[in-house]
């Protein structure tokens, strides 16, 4: 009964209403409570074992090769994984570095495995707050390890001083020597300890020796800990190649860009983007809202936690044709958009291929631009009955652009790369570009005229969720930049923090 524990309770709730209440509670509710002369009972059972994923690379045996042992949530647990040498290094620290400086580091990622492990008495405390019931804490795992890392650096650092005493570093290794071994005692690991005692002790006399020997031990334990989390078995055995699926690239480059999508559950979202096809749907719950918002409005699709791979449906609405879908694989008996062209030769049954003939390039100049609201962005999806028809919220500084667009607009792509996209629009007048591109922050659109300087232009959010570009009269040359918010600014710091290191480098040399 590997509960987590903020579904504890519902489901003792659930239980006392079945038939079989009495018995199954008890039978199974000893188990979950906290009691100090059975340590088993500490943890919610299998939870235990993300405490033990610092002491050995063999804790939980080999995932896709040997019988594993660990939770069933490997991959987690694996991300707690730091190597023998900081797991050996903490415990030196823990034991020798003085001023206790490794403690903040040490408590920090005792605290998120005892998280990750759901211990009872921490759980207890941590979900009476209900705000705190939110949290994955799974994901404290990696910044768990990195604590671990960085006191483990600490305790490696003492462990090649040759100030000091020999005694206590020389217990904590053996101690965590002890631990890991009791864990899993196969023979690679005996031969990494072995070496990484060696290490140890050469760096007493040698420190460059010892920090070597200490490296070669981090490759030879983290590099193959890692390749056995990989999958055993031929890469094409997971997303085979299909002669449908390889007639559906080819066709999607042709004239295109253009989308693909699945009727129904044909084929999992996201999963044509592994064929290089591009897809308009996503698998994550955790996609942006806005997006989400409006392909719920149009085809119903609504991902959550319980819902995770739901169907798409509703193929004949307009904002297909918007989205640049030119191309749909449907396997269902449900009726087809008459106005869809069947375009596959028959040969891979159930599954068929349409095309779709109404499909709008990624950029164009729309029809007719209406000025919404955004509570009626759902009302107005479902009037909706051309794709050449937007809509911008109210709420953008709106022009003389949301007027009737110009029938003699037209926009050329030049250049299309990941992130980058050159368009020469000409237009009599100032208008607006529509593109289905999302909208996340850090994209940005500019004139380049020939020869001349860069000039920005403004955006708008089209159809409550897409790039909309205001371009204005003439031809014009516009470059659409998508560039992650605080990259910038992130290699500005990562620049500083390589000059500071530089210094403090030349400063401990001078000293």
């Amino acid at each position: 009964m590997g509960l987590a524990a903020p579904h504890l309770l519902p489901f003792l709730e659930q239980l006392r209403s079945s038939q079989r209440a009495q018995e199954v509670l008890a039978k199974e509710m000893p188990r979950h409570f906290v009691s100090p002369a059975h340590p088993a009972t500490w943890f919610l059972p299998g939870y235990a074992a993300y405490v033990l994923a610092p002491t050995n690379p063999r804790a939980f045996g080999r995932p896709f090769h040997d019988e594993f042992r660990g939770p069933f949530d490997w991959l987690d647990a694996a991300s707690g994984y730091a190597g023998l040498v900081a797991f050996a290094g903490s415990l030196v620290a823990v034991a020798a570095v003085r001023r206790r400086r490794a403690w903040p580091f040490l408590g920090f990622a005792l605290a998120s495995l005892l998280l990750v492990a759901q211990a009872l008495p921490l759980a207890h405390l941590v979900y009476a707050v209900p705000p705190l019931r939110a949290p994955a804490y799974s994901r404290f795992l990696p910044v768990a390890c990195l604590a671990l890392a960085v006191a483990g650096a600490l305790g490696v650092d003492r462990l090649l001083s040759r100030r000091g005493g020999r005694l206590a570093p020389a217990l904590a290794l053996a101690a965590a020597a002890a631990v890991s071994l009791w864990q899993n005692a196969e023979p690679w690991v005996l031969a990494l300890w072995v070496l990484l005692a060696a290490a140890a002790l050469a760096g007493r006399y040698r420190p460059r020796w010892g920090a070597a020997g200490l490296a070669l031990v981090l490759l030879l334990d983290l590099v193959p800990w890692a390749e056995d989390f990989l999958p055993a078995s031929h890469p094409a055995l997971f997303y085979p190649p299909s002669q449908l699926l390889a007639a559906l690239r080819r066709q999607t480059a042709e004239g295109g860009p253009w989308r693909a999508a699945g009727e129904g559950q044909t084929v999992f979202p996201s999963l044509l983007p592994v064929y290089g096809i591009a897809e308009l749907r996503t698998h994550n719950p955790l996609a942006p809202a806005p997006y989400l918002r409006v392909l719920r409005a149009a085809f119903g699709f609504a991902p959550a936690g319980n819902n995770y791979f739901p169907a798409l449906h509703g193929l004949e609405h307009p904002l297909l044709d918007f989205l640049n879908v030119r191309y749909v694989l449907w396997s269902s008996p449900d009726p087809v958009p008459g106005h869809f062209e069947r375009v596959d030769d028959g040969g891979a049954p159930p599954f068929r291929l349409y095309r779709n003939p109404r499909a709008l390039p990624r950029w164009f100049v729309p029809a007719a631009v209406d000025v919404i609201r955004p509570g009626d962005l759902e009302r107005w999806l479902a009037a909706l009955g051309d794709g050449r028809r937007v809509a911008v919220f109210a709420e953008e500084p709106v022009g003389e652009w949301a007027r009737q667009p110009p029938r003699e607009a037209g926009v050329r792509a030049l250049a299309v790369r990941p992130g980058r996209i050159a368009l020469e629009v000409a237009t009599p007048r100032p208008t607006l570009v529509a593109t289905s591109l999302h909208s996340f922050a850090g994209w940005h659109a500019a004139a380049v005229p020939p020869g001349g300087p860069r000039r920005s232009l403004p955006t708008v959010l089209v159809d409550g969720a897409f790039l909309g570009v205001v371009v204005p009269a003439g031809t014009t040359r516009v470059e659409l930049r998508y560039v992650p918010p605080g990259l910038v600014a992130g290699l500005w710091l990562c620049g500083l923090a390589l000059l500071a290191c530089g210094a403090l480098l030349v400063r401990g040399r001078r000293a």
